[in-house]
């Protein structure tokens, strides 16, 4: 939470201007009017912190060609480097061919640096230098290369800007250049070495046209301009049936089995030696169903319904009695085709089954008559 947010709000001459979350949250006069020099807002303060370390790179080839053809004394050089050092150098925003900075002195103060892009003759040459000799935009953007190409890009008209590319202005009553201007150049060296690529954007490139993955004039590819419209949208609008093909099912890919890699890689075992042995005799088949004699017929006793039998078997043959024996002893036996030819039904002949007034004997469809069933299928018969 801001320090004075939810209670009075102190006059703003008592605000600690060395705390800039606090000017900036209050929305302070002089934020106001560095706000109205550069003719845009100021969202958050970026400011820039001194690396201790020596700068390398595009860095140190911005801060060894300094002042560009401007012409700062001593004391002003002198200050410059004050307001770096004790942090009073709140923003430095790069923008293309532009750098905006606030600067804290005896009260804030908007500096505004105006710099030439690459000429095309040049940045042509870049291009050409470059190919071949990096592996990637990386490379060009950190300055990962040999020095003799480091040399070429970060010398004066290239990268770094030379004697009358640069025009600074500042909002303090002072002449031109200023020491604000100053320490905002002198912060942008220790900016580059933290994010190199805005050297490229504040020259009106970029790592990827030098590179020659893009044309010249551009920071970035271009947005698409095609506009692709579905099949049912078109449908819809022109009234036409268009036969949309379904989308393709997204199959997922098959998941690794431990277990089946596993046995696949384990060393094999050697096959134990077995002695030949006689192959198994087959087990005797059972003896083939007796078969009727010529002109016979087959049926299924477990088919309740033989009301079509004739029609599959091709008809029954004259109804008769035959004579069999058991242990030598005489019965009279019948078929369930002579049984529908005499007019019982199935059911009958079933019930019949079932109650033991017929008898099933080891021939299928052959019944033995029992005395009861003599009796009543007797009638039935034909006289001769």
């Amino acid at each position: 939470m801001h320090p004075w947010r939810g209670r009075s709000r102190p006059p703003q001459q008592e605000l600690n201007m060395q705390d800039p979350d606090a000017v900036l949250g209050e929305r302070h006069p002089q934020v106001i009017a560095c706000e109205t020099f550069f003719g845009a807002p100021v969202r958050r303060f970026e400011g820039v912190t001194p690396q201790v370390e020596p700068l390398e790179g595009w860095a140190r080839a911005w801060d060894l060609h300094q002042p560009f053809g401007l012409k700062f004394d001593d004391e002003q050089i002198r200050q410059a480097h004050h307001y770096l050092d004790s942090g009073l150098v709140w923003h430095v925003d790069v923008l293309r061919r532009q750098v905006r900075g606030i600067v804290l002195g005896s009260q804030l103060y908007a500096v505004e640096i105006d710099v030439a892009p690459i000429p095309d003759v040049t940045e042509a040459e870049l291009i050409e230098a470059l190919e071949g000799r990096v592996n990637s935009v990386r490379d060009v953007t950190w300055a990962r290369m040999d020095d003799e190409l480091v040399g070429a890009l970060g010398r004066p008209g290239a990268l770094v800007p030379e004697k009358g590319e640069v025009r600074a202005r500042c909002s303090c009553a002072n002449r031109n250049p200023c020491k604000h201007a100053a320490a905002v150049l002198l912060a942008l060296g220790h900016r580059f070495s933290v994010k190199p690529g805005e050297i490229f954007r504040l020259r009106g490139t970029s790592a990827e046209v030098l590179r020659g993955i893009l044309p010249p004039g551009m920071s970035k590819p271009p947005p698409s301009s095609e506009r692709i419209i579905d099949l049912e949208t078109v449908a819809n609008v022109f009234d036409l049936r268009l036969e949309i093909p379904p989308e393709p099912e997204l199959v997922e890919a098959p998941r690794p089995d431990p277990l089946a890699d596993f046995l696949e890689h384990a060393p094999k075992e050697e096959p134990a030696r077995v002695e030949a042995l006689e192959p198994p005799t087959p087990p005797p088949q059972p003896p083939p169903a007796p078969a009727r004699a010529a002109g016979g017929w087959l049926d299924d006793d477990w088919d309740d319904d033989d009301s079509s039998d004739d029609e599959v078997f091709g008809g029954s043959l004259p109804t008769q009695v035959s004579v069999g024996s058991i242990d030598g002893e005489e019965i009279l036996e019948i078929g369930r085709a002579d049984l529908l030819e005499l007019g019982l039904p199935s059911h009958r002949i079933q019930r019949w089954l079932s109650d033991g007034t017929l008898v099933r004997t080891p021939k299928r469809g052959q019944y033995q008559l029992t005395p009861d069933a003599w009796a009543m299928i007797e009638p039935l018969l034909p006289s001769d």
